[in-house]
């Protein structure tokens, strides 16, 4: 395998289910409907990238991926990452460890009151001058990239927004608490903001996201 290799795939929630383990789906059967659906969705998509990426059998790709659990492969095969939203589901492979994160462009919410609960001191400074269209898609792409480098440290969302901040100009992300930085990848891709935390050193080119809008096959 090609160590500079980083994927990406983009598939819409309205693309087919495909086949998954017997485990995940006896996990999937505890899950409430809608959640069951976008859990054999991610799990079956996963298992199909990757049996593209090693040329493996989909069913016997070693991934653990109970439900709320961080995604795990065996340290040979690298790392994997998920991110859903209300139409889209974004999957990150590397041979390193990787996070990534999505969410619709247009998604509506009150950024005043979340900046406030959820960012740092530094973060509600960086955008206390900004108002309406320019806070809201502001604090969306901040709110991507800490979630893509929580994810790239297997750390937790509801511990740890505040701790990381995004240094835009330097691209990457910071968390002074565990003396820790990550390059960031942020991008706007047709409907969707996107951000990927990585190792820029072992994939030195932007990442290339694979999404076929025609077919929704990957």
């Amino acid at each position: 395998m090609n160590s500079s290799v980083l994927g990406l795939w983009l598939i819409p929630t309205t693309s087919s289910i495909k086949p998954i383990t017997k485990q995940e789906n006896e996990w999937a059967q505890q899950l409430p409907s809608k959640r069951a659906t976008q859990y054999k969705h991610a799990r079956g998509y996963a298992r199909q990238a990757l049996s593209n990426l090693f040329q493996i059998p989909a069913l016997e790709i070693p991934l653990y991926a109970e439900p709320g659990k961080i995604p795990q492969l065996p340290k040979a095969l690298g790392s994997i990452s998920f991110s859903h939203c209300a139409d889209a589901l974004l999957i990150g492979w590397s041979p390193s460890p990787i996070g990534v994160d999505i969410e619709r462009s247009d998604r509506a919410f009150a950024a005043r009151p979340l900046i406030n609960r959820f960012f740092s001191k530094n973060d509600q400074h960086q955008l206390k001058n900004l108002k309406g269209e320019n806070l809201r898609s502001s604090t969306l792409e901040l709110w991507i990239v800490k979630e893509a480098a929580i994810k790239w440290h297997q750390g937790r969302i509801s511990l740890h927004l505040q701790d990381w901040e995004w240094h835009k100009d330097s691209s990457c992300a910071i968390n002074q608490s565990i003396k820790s930085s990550v390059d960031i990848f942020q991008v706007n891709f047709d409907s969707w903001k996107i951000a990927v935390a990585f190792n820029r050193k072992k994939h030195p080119n932007s990442p290339i996201i694979c999404y076929d809008k025609s077919t929704n096959i990957i």
